[in-house]
């Protein structure tokens, strides 16, 4: 029990750096959101949902490798794969764009 109540402490703090890092970037805060997610990034978040907003925000404040990364071995719906295509093509790893993106369309193929 003690170590579940730690591992959720974990993912709050994992949580609001994440989101720290976000308020950061939309105030124009660069320098203090690439820290705060940097910051998030070292804590190494195993929640998944915790990681995939982590991975918006890296991708939000430019740092794509990480963003990948932090997606990584998660199971992604056809949005969050849509972004990882984008993301891929943003690291300038086509081969790995181009297999997320037919990844995408069997997951969306209407669209």
């Amino acid at each position: 029990r003690m170590w579940a109540a730690e591992r959720r402490r974990d993912e709050q703090a994992d949580a609001a750096l994440g989101r720290l890092a976000w308020v950061f970037h939309r105030a124009g805060l660069a320098e203090e959101a690439n820290r705060a997610a940097a910051k998030a990034v070292a804590l190494r978040p195993t929640d998944e949902t915790v990681r995939k907003q982590l991975g918006g925000v890296l991708a939000a404040i430019g740092r794509f490798r990480e963003s990948v990364q932090m997606l990584a071995g998660l199971a992604l719906g056809p949005d969050d794969q849509f972004e990882l295509a984008n993301l891929y093509a943003a690291t300038k790893d086509f081969d790995a764009a181009v297999t997320a993106a037919r990844e995408y369309v069997k997951l969306d193929p209407q669209d």
